[in-house]
Formats: C-alpha cells, sequence, structure tokens
C-alpha cells in the first residue's frame, strides 16, 4: 500500500476514535493497573486459546486472570479507544501480540514478551514508543508497519542472536537501526526496510538469509552494512533508494556468496560513478 494510503488510513482511525467519546478509559489509559504478584498461577488465560480484544470489556479477564501466561494476544480497533499503555499485562508473559488500529496506544510500556515470541504492530497512529519489561533476545517474527509516530524501537536492542525470523520494519519515522547492529541471520531469514525515510544506514548484518529487500528509503545512503552476510539463498533486492548509487550496492553484493538459483535485483537508485 503506499504511503499516502497508510497516512490517511491512520488519520481516519484517530478522527474516528475521537468521535467515540463513550469508549474512552479511565484517566491514565490503562483500564486497570494489577500487580505483577498477581499472576501467581502457572497457567495460561483462555487456556491457551487467542485472547481478542476489541472492546474494553474484553480487557476484563486480562485485569482479574491470576495466570501468568497468555499464548496469543490480539488488540485491534476504535472500540478500545483510550487504552494507551499495557499496564493491565503487567506480571503475564506474552508469546505472541498482534496490535493493530488501536487508536490511543502511545506505549506498550506493562507488556513482557516470552523469549521467541511473535511481534506485528500495524497502524497505531499514537504508538511512539515499543518497550517491554525484560530483555528479548529471540523472536519468531518482526512486523511493524505504518505505525506514524513510532520512533524508538530499542527495546529490540538485544536480539543479537542468531534468528531465521521474518524481520520487516515498514512506513515508520525511526531515525536509526542501529540497535540491530550484530543481528546474526540464518537460513530462512527474510529481512525488510522499506519506507524508513529517516534512516541512512542499513544496520550490520550477519551470517546467513534467504530474503533481503531494502526498498524505497529516501534517506538511506549506506548499505555496507549487508556486506557482512556470508549467503543469501533465495535474493537480495536493493530498489527505489535514491541516495544509494546502484554501483554502491553492486559492490556490495559482489562480498556476499549467492546460491545457484538466487536472484540479485538492483535497480532505480541513485545513479552516478563509484569511481
Amino acid at each position: 500500500m503506499p504511503k499516502s494510503n497508510y497516512l490517511i488510513l491512520s488519520v481516519f482511525l484517530s478522527i474516528l476514535a475521537a468521535a467515540c467519546g463513550e469508549t474512552l478509559l479511565a484517566e491514565g489509559g490503562s483500564y486497570c493497573t494489577p500487580s505483577a504478584e498477581q499472576r501467581s498461577e502457572d497457567c495460561y488465560l483462555n487456556d491457551g486459546e487467542p485472547v481478542v480484544v476489541e472492546d474494553v470489556s474484553d480487557l476484563d479477564p486480562i485485569c482479574s486472570t491470576s495466570c501468568n501466561k497468555i499464548r496469543e494476544l490480539r488488540i485491534s480497533g476504535r472500540n478500545v479507544a483510550g487504552l494507551t499503555n499495557l499496564e493491565a499485562l503487567r506480571g503475564i508473559s506474552v508469546e505472541s501480540v498482534d496490535f493493530t488500529g488501536v487508536p490511543d496506544l502511545r506505549t506498550t510500556r506493562g507488556l513482557s514478551l516470552a523469549q521467541g515470541a511473535g511481534i506485528r504492530l500495524g497502524l497505531n497512529p499514537s504508538l511512539r514508543e515499543f518497550a517491554i519489561e525484560e530483555p528479548l533476545t529471540k523472536i519468531t517474527h518482526v512486523i511493524i508497519e505504518a505505525n506514524s509516530s513510532l520512533v524508538s524501537l530499542d527495546a529490540l536492542s538485544e536480539i543479537t542472536h542468531e534468528t531465521s525470523s521474518q524481520f520487516h520494519l515498514m512506513d515508520i519515522p525511526v531515525r536509526d537501526l542501529d540497535f540491530l547492529d550484530g543481528m546474526k541471520l540464518t537460513s530462512g531469514a527474510y529481512f525488510q526496510i522499506r519506507n524508513l525515510d529517516n534512516v541512512t544506514e542499513v544496520p550490520e548484518l550477519s551470517g546467513e538469509a534467504t530474503f533481503i529487500q531494502i526498498e524505497e528509503n529516501d534517506s538511506l545512503n549506506d548499505v555496507s552494512g549487508l556486506a557482512g552476510i556470508d549467503r543469501i539463498f533465495g535474493s537480495l533486492t536493493v530498489l527505489g533508494n535514491p541516495n544509494v548509487k546502484n554501483c554502491a550496492a553492486d559492490k556490495v553484493a559482489q562480498q556476499i556468496t549467492f546460491h545457484d538459483r538466487a536472484r540479485i535485483n538492483i535497480r532505480e537508485n541513485g545513479t552516478g560513478s563509484c569511481e
């Protein structure tokens, strides 16, 4: 989807939320603030089935549970307007999260993720900070897209261990990707950055990957961080980055070993000589 469409949809969600005043939560935007000690039982909320929050009342089981685990948590929609943080989750370890179209969510403070967690954040127009209670070193996937205020992803800075995960960052105003320096990819990894218009450098990656996509990043001028990748099995795409010269990207690609059937797609970037 074009960036303009994401922006229009984000603004629409904010306006719609403001029009639904009757759903707003109590002052502070937490709905409830249970203590970590309340989560005294080693069990899964909802017997391990997905916990779905589409209305503020759906937070009641989370607030009252003594279980300390959620297998999959989905929060979405304008009917949770007023929820600004995730203090209601304090003391619960969550294995997979999907927060989509939550209009007033500003921070994920209160969220604890299990090692190997999956993360999906999309179309949350007020979200500025992705924060977690304990460092996360292993992931299943990270897909963060079209969060128009999101500038801080430092909570992911400990992910330096081997990962064969999907890692997609798209259409967010994060300032740099230094927190990813040192990430080691393994066979099966799919790494993508697209429309990160404030980012100037690709992080320093190593290991092996199936797909690497670097697309339409307006300020990006340095892709040398890809040179540490040993092998690519599927494809390398460097496309539509106006400040990255095609010849510079080609030189980086020459330092990577490609599988016999792998494809290299470097085009529509900046022009000019690399001499």
